[in-house]
């Protein structure tokens, strides 16, 4: 929470969420990441402020914990190579 502190007026908190249901041969891989984001200078109200290239700016990073998730998980579960996810 100390990020929060270091916000200033103009800025922009946004809570991103990455929710995923992804089957496997052997296992099902269910749950959810998030994390919270500041858009510095800026004062968004709605979704629909945000462009195509700023939503996947925002989930990027989320999309690249999950493969990390996957791969780890995957690699101890079924003692067996990481499964490598590609978006």
């Amino acid at each position: 929470m100390d990020d929060l502190k270091n916000a200033k007026e103009g800025d922009t908190a946004i809570h991103t969420v990455l929710t995923y249901m992804i089957p496997l041969e052997n296992v099902v891989l269910s749950g959810f990441v998030s994390q919270l984001d500041y858009v510095r200078d800026r004062v968004i109200e709605e979704q629909e402020e945000l462009d195509k290239d700023d939503m996947a700016e925002l989930a990027a990073p989320l999309f690249d914990l999950l493969k990390r998730l996957v791969r780890e998980t995957t690699e101890v579960a079924l003692d067996q190579p990481g499964i490598q996810l590609e978006f």
